[in-house]
């Protein structure tokens, strides 16, 4: 059986990451595409760090959001940050 409450949690948690996910890709995208083409190198170092903006709005939103689950949640989502950090690092 569907729990529509549980969902609508869900949604909740989910929604404060959906604007800063959608700039991260846009940003992203303009930085590949545009960092060949500028000259500057000052520029170049700015557009490329642009995506990092939304980035840490992300890890912002996350940390947040992990306040407001539950102890079994909050524990998945520190082994599963654990385990995509050691393999970002290999």
């Amino acid at each position: 059986m569907i729990d529509r409450d549980r969902i609508k949690q869900r949604a909740k948690l989910i929604r404060p990451l959906l604007v800063p996910l959608v700039l991260y890709i846009g940003f992203l995208a303009f930085a590949v595409s545009q960092v060949p083409q500028i000259e500057s190198p000052l520029w170049r170092y700015v557009v490329a760090l642009l995506p990092m903006i939304p980035g840490i709005m992300i890890a912002l939103g996350i940390v947040r959001m992990s306040s407001k689950i539950d102890e079994m949640e909050r524990r998945i989502l520190l082994e599963s940050a654990a385990f995509s950090f050691t393999l970002t690092l290999l």
